[in-house]
């Protein structure tokens, strides 16, 4: 494939440099060296790092850096790879799917290969000479990454490329590629040798669901499976519903303009909201947070907004309750539908007569389902990205809260469930 050597054919003169990269997932050098010359055609170089080669009045140096050398060349790869990540994750404009799967992608690489062509021209052939070097080069590099998974890195770290020699990504935001999720799923990750039947079961439902919507989602803890899980009781469920509905109208209600409630409007509105429902006292049904911020005369707006995010809770609990389906979290609720959802109901035990709670393999794969998808978007603004999937961030992180309150999560009430990722 190419006409370099390891025998030096002239001496350097002036000279020009051409430097591009590529990250392997392969951890062995002897295995990584063999692969570049394999393509080279020189077999006899394999133990050098680095390795030389000589084409007429160009010099290619290719060195190799493996996570198994040591903590400080660790760390140096790992610079690079972050470096990377954040030189495509910052682009304006492309595809958020494929930035965040990129940025993924070169996280789990475990070495860096450097490639540095030297070349010695002249004024007159500079353009030309370094325009085939790096033609050359490039070539060399994808013909090295189809025998190994990893990505080449080239015009000045401005490009991308997979081993298949598309353009992944550029600092253009432009791709050659509808979509880019280079990862497997597997069904059993040594993760779950410890699990139970039904916590395998559910880890793989959701892993598979969300790999099968090009979903990158780490390898997680996986939640209490049915022979030792607690689900909150309907009545409970119930309760938390009415006091979520109450707490959001009373927020949207202070935040409407065109209403313009005030204080004691807000709180007349839901008082007759909740005579509908039998319930005289508010503690019955809010949490010591919620009726601290009800009877609260100056709550600011940042905490007015955040109480009225309820409604994505509220919409947890009627799925819970079979009065809603489960839909993808790429967009708020339907308030108005929720809110209609309650008002055929007279009382919390006419609720408890009418509502049918789902079982507890639904509610805990659901559970599992919201926690891997705040994971995938809490992961995404680590990265300063949307996404993937276009899910939105706040509503999956209120399914998080609610689906962990009702699994029972860390036994905390709802006050202080809390959402590790």
């Amino acid at each position: 494939m190419s006409l370099f050597k390891n025998k030096k054919e002239e001496p350097e003169e002036k000279a020009f440099k051409v430097l591009n990269l590529a990250f392997v997932k392969e951890q062995d050098v002897k295995r990584i060296a063999e692969c570049f010359c394999n393509v080279i055609g020189v077999t006899n170089l394999a133990q050098q790092n680095p390795l030389v080669f000589y084409n007429g009045k160009t010099k290619l140096s290719v060195t190799i850096y493996s996570s198994k050398m040591g903590e400080e060349i660790e760390k140096f790869i790992h610079s690079h790879k972050n470096a990377a990540s954040g030189q495509f994750g910052h682009v304006n404009g492309g595809d958020e799917d494929i930035k965040v799967n990129l940025a993924h992608h070169i996280q789990q690489m475990n070495s860096l290969v450097i490639f540095e062509m030297k070349i010695d021209t002249t004024k007159k052939d500079m353009d030309k000479d370094i325009k085939k070097a790096e033609e050359e080069m490039k070539n060399l590099a994808l013909a090295f990454l189809k025998q190994i998974d990893g990505l080449f890195i080239c015009d000045n770290a401005q490009t991308v490329y997979n081993a298949e020699g598309k353009m992944v990504f550029n600092i253009e935001g432009k791709s050659d590629l509808s979509f880019y999720f280079p990862f497997q799923y597997q069904d059993n990750p040594k993760l779950l040798e410890k699990c139970t039947n039904s916590q395998i079961n559910r880890r793989n439902r959701n892993m598979k669901e969300l790999f099968d919507k090009h979903i990158y989602v780490c390898e997680l803890p996986v939640n209490n499976g049915e022979e030792t899980a607690k689900i909150r009781t309907k009545e409970e469920v119930i309760k938390r519903a009415l006091g979520l509905l109450l707490i959001s109208l009373y927020s949207e209600s202070l935040l409407n303009p065109q209403v313009g409630n005030t204080v004691e409007e807000a709180r007349e509105f839901i008082e007759e909201v909740s005579l509908n429902y039998g319930i005289k006292n508010f503690n019955e049904v809010m949490t010591p947070e919620e009726y601290a911020y009800y009877i609260d005369d100056n709550s600011d707006e940042k905490t007015r907004i955040s109480y009225s995010w309820c409604y994505e809770n509220l919409y947890i609990m009627e799925w819970a309750l079979g009065l809603v389906e489960w839909e993808f979290p790429d967009h708020i609720c339907d308030v108005p539908k929720i809110v209609r959802n309650l008002k055929k109901f007279e009382s919390i035990e006419d609720m408890k007569k009418q509502c049918k709670m789902r079982s507890m393999t639904e509610i805990l794969d659901k559970a599992d389902l919201a926690y891997r998808l705040d994971w995938a978007a809490v992961d995404a603004r680590v990265h300063g990205l949307m996404g993937p999937a276009d899910i939105e961030h706040g509503v999956i992180m209120e399914w998080h809260r609610a689906l962990n309150w009702l699994i029972c999560f860390g036994n905390e009430d709802w006050d202080h469930v809390s959402t590790p990722t």
